[in-house]
């Protein structure tokens, strides 16, 4: 039989033993738990991180973003702006070229005027010259003409003076919108005229045609005075048969 003693130190060995298996079980839980917790912690920290670098990556790529936004903004104001401009100065050259064609149109239109104006002064000098030469030689055939009227007058009036002379047998005052009628007495058979001046020259008035004399030598004119005819003495020129007398009319109130 075994002794009290070693009863003993068995039981001691066995409760060393089981105290020392408790303590390795004890390690090997509180180990298991560290790299439990190690894990864990390893995990969160991955996890973090994850987060961290996917917040990172989400503000790089919005920065990014933004970056490219504002570039492209910024191209688009450039382009827009090149735009604008190119507009600007097409519709600017589009209102300076409207400017100078009316400018021109009107430069165009002046010289035409201008130039009219000075044909037409021109046209009108000449006119006028070939007017006044014309003037001029009518004036000198008329006058030539009654020098030689003149002459072959006093020429006949030479070689057979006339028989009779013109006498005024009527009244020579008249009045404003009346009939005046002038007598002679001439030569029988021979055609006289007369010539009535007014301020404005000669009269056309009907009833002043030259006429012949009858068989006594007696002729009359009879014609209408206007009604605005001016008082005042008119000169009548009567002619005939060589001889020409001159008279005067009066135009009075009524």
């Amino acid at each position: 039989m075994e002794s009290t003693r070693t009863v003993n130190e068995k039981a001691e060995l066995a409760i060393v033993k089981e105290d020392q298996e408790l303590k390795e079980q004890a390690a090997e839980e509180s180990r298991l738990a560290a790299e439990k917790e190690a894990a864990e912690a390893s995990r969160q920290a991955a996890e973090q991180a994850a987060i961290q670098a996917s917040i990172e990556a989400a503000e790089q790529a919005a920065e990014e973003s933004r970056i490219a936004v504002e570039k492209e903004a910024a191209e688009a104001s450039r382009v827009a702006a090149e735009q604008a401009a190119i507009q600007a100065s097409k519709e600017a050259a589009e209102k300076a070229a409207e400017a100078s064609r009316i400018a021109a149109e009107q430069a165009a239109i002046e010289a035409s005027r201008i130039a009219a104006e000075q044909v037409a002064a021109e046209a009108s000098r000449q006119a006028a010259e070939q007017a006044a030469i014309q003037a001029s030689k009518a004036a000198a055939e008329k006058a030539a003409a009654e020098k030689a009227a003149a002459a072959e007058k006093a020429a006949k009036a030479a070689t057979n003076p006339p028989t009779k002379t013109i006498q005024v047998t009527s009244g020579l005052e008249f009045r404003r919108n009346e009939y005046a009628t002038i007598r002679i007495n001439g030569q029988p058979g021979v055609q006289y005229s007369i010539v009535v001046y007014y301020n404005s020259g000669p009269s056309k008035a009907q009833g002043l045609e030259p006429k012949v004399a009858d068989a006594s030598g007696n002729v009359s004119w009879t014609w209408k005075i206007g009604p605005k005819t001016a008082f005042g003495t008119y000169r009548v020129e009567i002619s005939g048969n060589g001889e020409t007398i001159t008279k005067h009319i009066s135009v009075v109130e009524s």
